[in-house]
């Protein structure tokens, strides 16, 4: 068994200085975050292997994930992306989402790592998964920048938390997990005040609280483990969304693995024996080439060239014809005039 081997548990970095606090305390060492998650690298780096491979995640995607695909929040992608999964979770936070991707694939899930504020694309996708008939959710740090961060998107979509519901929850005590912000950014508390009055979602937020103190999403996930965290973001989406289109996650199958298909199967491996010496001279040809030449015209001469190779074999005249046979007096081809249609 490697050492890569070894790791189940995923873990975000930060995740990491989380799990460190109480052994710190133990021994009365205070050290730096940053030195923490440094060793984390230096580990890595000196057994050979990757941060990713021992299950710990940096985050360093902004991207959208889903069913084991990660997609870069683009303008030419919005659209495409906007259709995934039945539900998408906006995350702020870098890392989360590698570490709960096992537990979205389950159920269809979609997730965004939008890497603190949302970028003018992030907005964009939002929105057109809301109109395409996503359930659209937001979670953030317990923090001002986290709330401020959900306070932009759109009234309708919930924020999930980290906030005092989901402490209690998880049964947590906020003063045994909050980190001490070391200077009250006085601009943005105004914000987040007149926000929190006006912004039903953040009514329960304690001001007073978040002016110097936060919680983090990696500080709940290292106390509680990923799946409890994804249980707990499941009955929250189910509470503000208690049905969702399977449609978007679910793909019916074309191919049935059945017996025609294998038939199929064979039918394209004697014709690739057929005219596999002729792709042969074919990849030759264009290995050198002289200058440049217009690929798609050549792509249409070559497919010209094997369908002549294919049309003139002994063998599949014979097979072509009996086919054709087939086609028109089996009652199981009942759209003759479509299967002629494709053989002309």
């Amino acid at each position: 068994m490697t050492e890569a081997q070894k790791w189940t548990e995923k873990w975000t970095v930060q995740g990491v200085w989380y799990r460190m606090l109480s052994t710190l305390d133990r021994y009365q060492k205070r050290v730096k975050r940053s030195t923490i998650t440094g060793y984390v690298k230096v580990l890595a780096d000196s057994r050979g292997i990757t941060r990713a491979s021992m299950g710990i995640f940096t985050g360093v995607r902004a991207e959208l994930y889903f069913k084991g695909e990660w997609k870069s929040v683009s303008f030419d992608a919005i659209n495409e992306l906007a259709e995934k999964g039945t539900d998408i979770i906006f995350i702020e936070k870098q890392g989360i989402t590698e570490v709960l991707t096992e537990y979205a694939d389950k159920w269809g899930i979609a997730m965004v790592n939008t890497r603190g504020y949302l970028t003018e694309y992030g907005n964009d996708l939002m929105n057109a998964a809301m109109k395409s008939g996503a359930n659209v959710v937001i979670m953030t740090d317990y923090d001002l920048s986290g709330i401020n961060i959900a306070s932009l998107t759109p009234s309708e979509i919930p924020w999930i938390g980290i906030d005092q519901r989901s402490l209690d929850y998880f049964g947590i005590n906020r003063d045994s997990m909050d980190i001490a912000v070391k200077a009250t950014n006085k601009k943005l508390l105004k914000t987040v005040e007149k926000k929190v009055s006006r912004d039903s979602r953040f009514s329960k937020a304690d001001i007073e609280f978040l002016s110097n103190q936060r919680v983090e999403i990696d500080a709940v996930l290292a106390k509680v483990g990923g799946e409890r965290l994804f249980e707990y973001i499941l009955d929250r989406l189910k509470e503000s969304y208690p049905k969702r289109d399977y449609n978007r996650a679910i793909e019916i199958p074309t191919e049935l693995d059945a017996e025609h298909e294998k038939s199929l199967e064979v039918i394209n491996k004697q014709v690739e024996q057929i005219i596999d010496n002729e792709s042969n001279q074919v990849k030759d040809e264009l290995k050198e080439i002289e200058g440049f030449i217009d690929v798609k015209e050549k792509e249409t001469q070559i497919k010209n060239r094997l369908k002549s190779v294919l049309a003139n074999a002994p063998d599949y005249k014979d097979f072509r014809k009996k086919l054709n046979e087939l086609v028109n007096t089996h009652p199981f081809f009942k759209n003759k005039d479509m299967a002629n249609k494709e053989e002309s």
